[in-house]
């Protein structure tokens, strides 16, 4: 008896009692309960849209299914693995993508991860401080004139200080007076064209 015997016949006792089951269909004829499948992993390269029901029911049973698209036309492999994830999902499933090739689906009640030895693990990046000016809708920014901006920097390194002042929203149904258009004040334009002083 060798190792693996001895972890197996440890492990899984029931196992020995069950058949092994050669399609598909007799697969999700076997796991029928929720309690079949567990601890279980199918290997599937799937040729056709309707095995994908098949692989469903086998997740939805319990069973983690792993598919290998490597033999598949890039749209079909596309199309199996949306709806697989779909519908994994759909069932509060997980999903992952091992490599390029090649899917874990598994029923919610079991974790999926993975861990690999060559890459690095990622690291978190530290968001970088942003500063928000806060600007009510009734405010226009607009050039400050007296900033004090340094004339030896090349012009697009110049930063663009601001100042707002403010604005109405009110649309004027009269087009404002072409001195008034050229200057930006605080009085507000009423919809008649007339000044609010």
């Amino acid at each position: 008896m060798g190792f693996l015997d001895s972890i197996k016949k440890g492990f899984a006792m029931e196992d020995e009692d069950r058949p092994i089951p050669n399609t598909l269909d007799e697969l999700v004829r076997t796991s029928g309960s929720s309690e079949a499948g567990r601890g279980r992993v199918i290997v599937v390269e799937p040729m056709r849209m309707e095995e994908c029901n098949a692989l469903v029911e086998c997740i939805r049973h319990g069973l983690v299914v792993i598919i290998n698209t490597e033999k598949l036309e890039e749209e079909f492999s596309r199309r199996i693995v949306d709806f697989l994830t779909g519908a994994t999902r759909a069932i509060d499933g997980r999903s992952l993508k091992i490599n390029r090739t090649t899917y874990i689906f598994a029923p919610s009640d079991i974790d999926v991860a993975i861990r690999r030895k060559d890459k690095k693990p990622v690291e978190k990046v530290e968001k970088p401080e942003v500063q928000i000016r806060k600007e009510t809708p009734m405010h226009r920014v607009v050039p400050d004139e007296t900033a004090n901006i340094q004339e030896d920097e090349p012009e697009a390194a110049k930063p663009e200080i601001v100042k707002s002042e403010e604005v109405s929203h009110a649309a004027p149904s009269v087009a404002p007076k072409e001195e008034d258009a050229k200057r930006v004040t605080s009085d507000t334009i009423l919809y008649d064209g007339s000044r609010n002083e």
